[in-house]
């Protein structure tokens, strides 16, 4: 069985709350069950690459879609860890981001209006691209997932992205 989820955080790669132990569990979990586990996961800049087993690859040119008349680009990289593969979407409102979910004090610093531990004020531009973004990878990735887990409110819109998509985006066998 292939399954991705789809998730904003991951303990060692990206962390935040308790969401981050809940993601990395199930995916090692299944993974010892016999399934295929494929994790989407925003390529923050606070990612800890150091986690993963291998190099980063890149799998795909950037790829274009647009949100409120506004072009975004995105790319793909690929890692894995304990069985479990990585894809890391690679887009700059993830990229210039030192924390997950709200600002730091560092980015306080560099702007007096990012209040540490406040909510980024572009988080549902984040949302949107995340969840485009990951199905936009079921054109070029080769299979096609059985189940899709949306862990948390950033992944709710994916279920509805789906249904426009389904033909392209879900394995076609029963489960």
């Amino acid at each position: 069985m292939n399954v991705w989820i789809v998730t904003r955080e991951y303990a060692g790669l990206a962390e935040a709350g308790g969401v981050k132990n809940v993601s990395r569990s199930l995916a090692e979990a299944l993974t010892e069950k016999g399934c295929k586990v494929t994790v989407f996961i925003p390529f923050y800049g606070c990612t800890c690459t150091d986690f993963l087993e291998n190099k980063l690859d890149k799998i795909s040119k950037d790829v274009f879609f647009s949100i409120q008349k506004t072009e975004i680009s995105v790319s793909y990289h690929t890692g894995s860890r304990n069985g479990v593969s990585f894809v890391l979407v690679d887009a700059p409102c993830f990229k210039e981001k030192q924390s997950v979910y709200t600002y730091t004090d560092e980015d306080e610093k560099k702007n007096p209006l990012h209040k540490a531990g406040e909510g980024f004020e572009d988080w549902l531009l984040m949302d949107i691209v995340f969840q485009k973004a990951a199905v936009f990878a079921s054109k070029f990735l080769t299979e096609k997932p059985d189940i899709i887990h949306c862990q948390d409110a950033a992944c709710a819109l994916i279920v509805q992205l789906k249904k426009k998509k389904s033909s392209q985006f879900l394995a076609k066998k029963k489960i």
